[in-house]
């Protein structure tokens, strides 16, 4: 079907080339390593705050008081629209360019 050669190196360093492609497989860092990264650490904080921020909002919600279910509702809104800069494709992108 295909012929793969591979090659591992002394520093573990793997080079595996195909007919069409040639790949250089470097190893990631130890588990323990990227547990105890600064970006994870980071991104488990924020994670924990917005699951304390959802639960509050929620109960919040569940108080049935309309004025503040309005409030939340209508911020949530106008947030997005501040904030979530989605851009639309083109209609060619949507529609495809085939012919």
């Amino acid at each position: 079907m295909f012929e793969v050669k591979t090659e591992v190196y002394v520093n573990m360093t793997i080079h595996i080339t195909t007919k069409t492609k040639d790949f250089l497989l470097i190893p990631t860092l130890f588990y323990s390593d990227r547990l105890l990264n600064r970006l994870h650490l980071l991104q488990t904080l924020l994670q924990i705050f917005h699951t304390t921020l959802g639960m509050w909002l929620m109960l919040i919600y569940m108080t049935f008081n309309v004025w503040l279910i309005l409030g939340l509702t209508i911020g949530s809104g106008f947030g997005y629209f501040l904030f979530a800069w989605n851009v639309l494709p083109d209609d060619d992108v949507i529609q495809g360019t085939c012919h």
